[in-house]
This record gives structure tokens, sequence and C-alpha cells, in this order.
């Protein structure tokens, strides 16, 4: 992808939490915001966002080569009635887009970490 293909296809960048307690602390990682996705996403409100640990709709997002990270689909809405039903069947981290190991922050595998279907994302469960 070129500069102006980049700039000229970008709305802008959003925090996807990875883990968080809210109302205490999170982890968030920074991703692309494409302009044709932003209508599809749900965005919490700043304030909400930081001070109640509201985040928004549940996201995927992956890296490129260069290791940005582009919001890639909508897993759950957060203004959806099965919103709670829809999520349980994720888990947040960051995995590994061709073995769905959870990674560390190194990119190292988590030890006993969890698992995901890399095409679905949702959660594999343990054996």
């Amino acid at each position: 992808m070129s500069e102006s293909e980049f700039t000229s296809s970008i709305a802008g960048y959003t925090g996807i939490t990875t883990w968080n307690i809210p109302g205490f602390i999170a982890r968030r990682t920074t991703a692309v915001v494409l302009k044709t996705d932003v209508p599809l996403i749900d965005f919490p409100g700043k304030f909400s966002a930081s001070f109640w640990g509201t985040t928004g709709d549940l996201v995927a997002a992956r890296s490129n080569p260069d290791g940005l990270f582009f919001v890639t689909s909508v897993l759950c809405k957060e203004s959806a009635t099965d919103y709670k039903a829809c999520s349980e069947q994720f888990t947040r981290g960051n995995f590994d887009a061709n073995t769905g190991v959870e990674l560390e922050n190194d990119l190292s595998q988590k030890v006993d970490g969890n698992r995901i279907d890399v095409t679905t994302f949702k959660a594999v469960p343990k054996i």
C-alpha cells in the first residue's frame, strides 16, 4: 500500500483493549480504522472508555507486514441484545495469526495460554 493509498483510506486510529480491569487498568493496542469501516463500528465515548472501562464493539484486528494493526471485523455489537452471549465465545488477547496460539508481549508463545480459531476468532476450549 502506497503512502497516498494509506492516507486516503484511513479514518484514524483506535485503541483495542486486549485485557482490562474496568475502572482500574487496561492494556490497549493501537489499530487503524479504515474509512469504509467507521459506520460499522460503535466506539465508546472518551469519558466512558477512560473512566468506566467501556470498550465498544468487540472487534478483531490483524497486523500487516510492517506491524501496523488494522481492524478487520466486528465480532459482536455492544448495542445488540445478545452481546454478552456473543462475547463469551471469544477471548481477548494477542494471538498468532497462523496457529491461534496466545502470545506474550515479546511475541513468544504464552505458556498455558488460550487458543483461538484463526478463521472465526472464537476461543478454542482447553483440553
